[in-house]
């Protein structure tokens, strides 16, 4: 005797197309059982100045923290690094509230900056060309290394500008803080990639 199997009937196309509606309109809960923390991720990179990674259209956002930095008023000279001897003022908000000054061996006064990188060591593989760079406070801001600025001044709105032209190269986007206020300091920085 063979044993006959029994076909199931074959599930017509209405009612395959219902199945799988109803099953994208499930719900789901990404947060895992402490209610914190995501059961899936998207894999994506840190955040920092020298990853080729474009997460944010503001560079500002993936910039390195504040370098404290010094300058010789008299000489010119000036000190990558002094974060060390002479560590930055910075507020809640990690933005720099005030610089110091000091004298060196030489009687000479060493004024205290404040600087950071974006897209630092990246060999040109960043977006070129003219980016905006918005800021409030009182104080100034100076840019370097591959930006050169074109234009400054103040908006309609009361921020101050500049507006940078990038050409991309190893050297990233360097902004500086050389003085600020006290009572108004530079702060709410923003540096908007092109077209942006």
């Amino acid at each position: 005797m063979t044993s006959q199997r029994r076909r199931r009937p074959a599930m017509n196309s209405s009612r395959r197309w219902t199945s799988l509606q109803l099953e994208s309109c499930e719900p789901r809960q990404l947060l895992a059982a402490d209610g914190q923390h995501m059961r899936v991720g998207m894999n994506l990179e840190n955040v920092v100045d020298w990853s080729p990674a474009w997460t944010f259209t503001d560079a500002f956002q993936a910039s390195r923290p504040w370098i404290a930095q010094a300058v010789n008023t008299a000489t010119g000279e000036m000190v990558w690094d002094v974060g060390a001897s002479h560590p930055l003022n910075l507020d809640a908000n990690g933005t720099p509230t005030a610089f110091t000054e000091w004298k060196n061996a030489a009687g000479q006064t060493i004024r205290q900056m404040a600087g950071t990188l974006m897209f630092r060591e990246l060999d040109g593989a960043y977006a070129g060309g003219v980016y905006h760079a918005e800021w409030d406070g009182t104080g100034t801001v100076t840019f370097g290394f591959d930006a050169r600025m074109i234009a400054s001044g103040q908006t309609s709105t009361g921020h101050h500008y500049a507006d940078l032209q990038v050409t991309p190269g190893s050297g990233g986007i360097f902004l500086r803080i050389e003085a600020t206020s006290p009572a108004d300091p530079v702060r709410d920085i923003h540096v908007w990639m092109p077209d942006w």
